[in-house]
């Protein structure tokens, strides 16, 4: 498969992009050297090659999704710039 310079212009059109004229033929020759690596693909014999299972299926060991109740304001009063009595001070930012 081998895209044109007309086809090249066109799909930037479709996607709002614009190329100068020395770039339409750099970006031509690169996506046809993309293409010729898919052609390249298809010629690859897979035929005595099994389907590679999705990982997604893998049985991994969750922890329960259970609430817990966590107290952290001393990591964040340890981290915050100013806190006092358990509240965050920000500056006022409207007048």
């Amino acid at each position: 498969m081998a895209i044109s310079q007309q086809e090249l212009k066109h799909i930037l059109m479709l996607s709002k992009l614009s190329a100068k004229p020395e770039e339409l033929a750099q970006f031509e020759y690169d996506l046809n050297n993309i293409f010729n690596l898919f052609d390249n693909l298809k010629l690859v014999d897979t035929h005595d090659i099994n389907p590679m299972i999705s990982p997604l299926l893998s049985h991994y060991p969750a922890r329960e999704d259970a609430p817990q109740m966590q107290n952290h304001t001393a990591d964040f009063e340890r981290i915050a710039p100013e806190f006092t009595n358990q509240h965050f001070i920000v500056p006022k930012v409207i007048e």
